[in-house]
């Protein structure tokens, strides 16, 4: 399939994907679903959207948008098959949002960044107040 016309792909590992399958589903945002032979799954999300910075910043997450191509279930890749787990017909034949697809891998990944107000405070030298946005003049 190609992507950037019907859906952009989100690549996750697979162990992130089983532990984030009931969260998607309770924010109404599950994905149809690829289960790649590598160890990964394919998001299936609405096009277009750029990566948010948390998510672009982990060498484990990506995104296969315009120009990319992804096979579909079933194929197979030499003796290693990609799968649907979870099919288009469960996602009533649509794609989410991928900013609602985002958030809750944010909310995954981040969120020890999330809780704390002085998240990345030790990257600062001792006694440096926090950085402004945006910047006093």
């Amino acid at each position: 399939m190609a992507c950037g016309h019907i859906a952009d792909a989100i690549e996750i590992p697979a162990t992130l994907g089983a532990r984030l399958t009931q969260r998607m589903r309770a924010d109404g945002c599950l994905p149809p679903t690829i289960a790649t032979p590598f160890g990964t799954w394919l998001l299936l999300a609405s096009p277009g959207e750029p990566m948010r910075l948390e998510l672009a910043q982990s060498p484990s997450i990506g995104v296969r948008r315009a120009g990319a191509w992804i096979a579909l279930p079933p194929t197979a890749h030499g003796h290693l098959s990609y799968r649907w787990h979870m099919h288009p017909r469960a996602a009533s034949w649509s794609v989410p949002s991928a900013l609602a697809v985002q958030q809750v891998l944010v909310d995954a990944v981040a969120p020890a960044a999330r809780r704390s107000p002085h998240a990345g405070a030790r990257d600062r030298p001792t006694g440096e107040p926090p950085a402004r946005w945006p910047p006093m003049l």
